[in-house]
C-alpha cells in the first residue's frame, strides 16, 4: 500500500499544473522528498533538492580499460581484447 500512497502523492502534486522543463523537474523533486517522508515540509525539501547530486560512480579497481558491455539486461566490463573476440562487428569475413 505505500507505493499505491506515494503515487497518489506524487500525482495530485503535479497533476492539472502548466510549467516549464525546469520547473517541473524542481516540483517533482520537492514532491518526492515531501510524500516519500524524507522531508518533513516544503522548505526542508528545498534545502534536500538544491543540495549537490553524487555523481561519483563506483569502480573495480583497475577498471579504468574495461568496456562496458550489455547482455540482456546485465551489464559486464570486459577488456579490450576481450571484447574484440567476441564482438561480431570485429569479426572479419575472410
Amino acid at each position: 500500500m505505500e507505493r499505491k500512497q506515494y503515487n497518489d502523492c506524487m500525482a495530485s502534486g503535479l497533476k492539472g499544473k502548466t510549467l516549464t522543463k525546469e520547473q517541473r523537474q524542481k516540483e517533482f523533486c520537492l514532491l518526492a522528498k515531501q510524500c516519500s517522508g524524507k522531508a518533513k515540509n516544503r522548505d526542508e525539501a528545498t534545502r534536500l533538492c538544491s543540495q549537490p547530486k553524487d555523481n561519483t560512480r563506483k569502480t573495480s579497481k583497475g577498471s579504468g580499460n574495461m568496456i562496458q558491455v550489455k547482455t540482456g539486461r546485465k551489464t559486464v566490463n570486459v577488456t579490450p581484447e576481450e571484447f574484440l573476440k567476441v564482438c561480431p562487428c570485429s569479426q572479419r569475413k575472410s
